[in-house]
């Protein structure tokens, strides 16, 4: 089954049929009562959640799910609390009474806005790490991925545009095809760069997970 997570769109999307996802949840379908915060009409916890309650729960058979979180999206200057009693999260409706993570005036301060990107990132690595912990099994493979390096008032107008792709999992077997495409341990890569760009991934993925009928190699065109 494939699942798709689009919490950030916030009206039918067509051309997203292209992609053949068996179900696309976009923001009205997260029965969400919150608050916005900031760019995110929702928090990722809450996200993680609602497809840990809606689909990964109670799923016997093989599932990918694509999540595309957007707590650490600009702008960065209202922030969700995290919730460590996940059990509380319900329809969203305590955030309304939750103390936000605010950062007055980060787009016109740099420094503010450093402390904002930062905190945004902490926030995202507490969330995924919980929710790994408390909710999956660890034969899992999840595969995390940022879209760009941060903005320019952040990162510097000469920093690299490599992003790093992070692949956790207890399962031997798909760490191995990654450590044979030059991943490496720890959580900062340490490949020189020039690095491949992002849209070798997903050619480089299919052809290590897919699994060809007998006799039938696996053509990929780019």
């Amino acid at each position: 089954r494939t699942v798709r997570a689009m919490p950030a769109t916030l009206w039918p999307s067509p051309a997203g049929e292209f992609y053949r996802f068996q179900r696309t949840y976009n923001a009205a379908d997260f029965a969400y009562r919150g608050p916005d915060f900031a760019w995110a009409p929702m928090p990722d916890q809450y996200v993680l959640s609602w497809i840990y309650r809606q689909e990964i729960q109670a799923s016997a058979d093989p599932l990918l799910v694509e999540f595309i979180l957007v707590s650490s999206h600009a702008a960065f200057d209202l922030q969700a609390p995290y919730v460590a009693e996940w059990e509380r999260l319900g329809d969203g409706s305590l955030f309304h009474s939750l103390p936000a993570a605010t950062f007055p005036g980060a787009w016109s301060h740099p420094p503010t806005l450093t402390e904002a990107y930062s905190a945004a990132i902490v926030y995202e690595f507490t969330v995924l790490s919980a929710f790994i912990r408390r909710f999956l099994t660890g034969n899992e493979l999840l595969i995390i991925m940022g879209d760009h390096q941060p903005c320019a008032p952040v990162a510097g107008t000469g920093a690299s545009w490599s992003v790093p792709v992070h692949v956790i999992s207890r399962n031997p077997d798909a760490i191995g095809k990654f450590l044979r495409r030059g991943y490496t341990d720890g959580l900062i890569p340490v490949q020189a760069p020039p690095h491949p760009g992002m849209e070798v991934f997903f050619w480089n993925f299919l052809e290590d997970f897919s699994d060809p009928a007998p006799g039938e190699g696996l053509a990929v065109e780019n």
